[in-house]
């Protein structure tokens, strides 16, 4: 497939998958057109990897996006390569505002072959937006070149690495870089997360929502809504690590720019806005302060 899918919203279910098959077998674009999924989830169905590999997608080759997709099948794995969303991927990959909610069963003890997004990354993978709330693997299996997240979580029950599960290939390491990606301090086996109630009481909701460009789409309805989840709202927020103030800023008058509001107090918040084009002059940058100075 080497266009764009566009599932409206709707779902795909009713799936039974066995063995080495899948919903794509091969997804590949171009840096000028890349091909796209998105707007679609996957639900109701069956997958077990009991012969082979297993996936929705085999392959994913060159440029490809994948933008509002979600995941709710359980999988069953025996062996092979296992992934919820992208089996093998070479090229550049990106997903955004995407997530999974279905679990993974194993029956076998290698886990640096499967992946919650991508089993096996041979090129570039974006993660932005994303979340993981039932697989037990860790986002990425094996990271082989470069694997980058903005704003995300995982809290999956009996995850033991919960970005990527190796990065290195005969002595040579991938390049791994996250930004705002959070996960709980119960895995022991990690770098220390963050407490489990700070998941609830919309803590890590806050920081995903108004650390930076990007989050706009996080939000949850606190008492109602048991995690973050892309509702673009934070409600009933009742933690006290993180205090959100209003961010002004100055321009001429005229500006049409759309400005962020709210930033995270003690925090360096990205900033890379630039005023609509003033005729006459030409901007060279920002102070920090209405009298013209920092």
């Amino acid at each position: 497939f080497s266009g764009t899918f566009d599932g409206n919203g709707h779902t795909i279910s009713n799936l039974g998958i066995i063995g080495d098959d899948f919903f794509f077998k091969l997804i590949e674009g171009t840096k000028e057109k890349p091909a796209v999924v998105k707007n679609v989830g996957w639900v109701n169905s069956t997958i077990d990897s009991r012969w082979g590999n297993i996936g929705l997608i085999r392959k994913s080759d060159g440029y490809v996006i994948l933008d509002h997709v979600y995941n709710s099948v359980d999988y069953t794995a025996s062996q092979g390569l296992v992934s919820c969303f992208v089996l093998t991927q070479y090229g550049h990959l990106t997903i955004s505002n995407s997530y999974n909610a279905g679990k993974i069963s194993y029956d076998f003890y290698d886990k640096e072959q499967t992946g919650i997004f991508v089993a096996d990354a041979r090129g570039v993978v974006s993660l932005k937006n994303v979340y993981n709330v039932a697989g037990s693997a860790a986002l990425v299996g094996y990271a082989h070149d470069t694997l980058r997240i903005v704003n995300g979580y995982t809290i999956g029950d009996g995850i033991i690495k919960p970005l990527y599960t190796r990065n290195e290939e005969y002595g040579s390491y991938a390049v791994i870089r996250w930004d705002n990606f959070f996960y709980p301090d119960t895995i022991s086996s990690y770098y220390a997360g963050d407490p489990l109630e700070e998941f609830a009481d919309g803590t890590i909701a806050t920081r995903l929502h108004y650390a930076n460009d990007d989050g706009e789409i996080w939000g949850q309805n606190v008492g109602v809504d048991p995690l973050p989840i892309f509702s673009g709202k934070v409600v009933g927020y009742t933690g006290s690590s993180v205090n959100i103030s209003k961010l002004t800023v100055v321009s001429f008058d005229g500006d049409t720019t759309s400005y962020p509001e709210y930033y995270i107090e003690g925090e360096t918040r990205p900033f890379k806005y630039v005023p609509a084009q003033r005729d006459g002059y030409v901007f060279s940058g920002w102070f920090y302060n209405t009298d013209g100075a920092g």
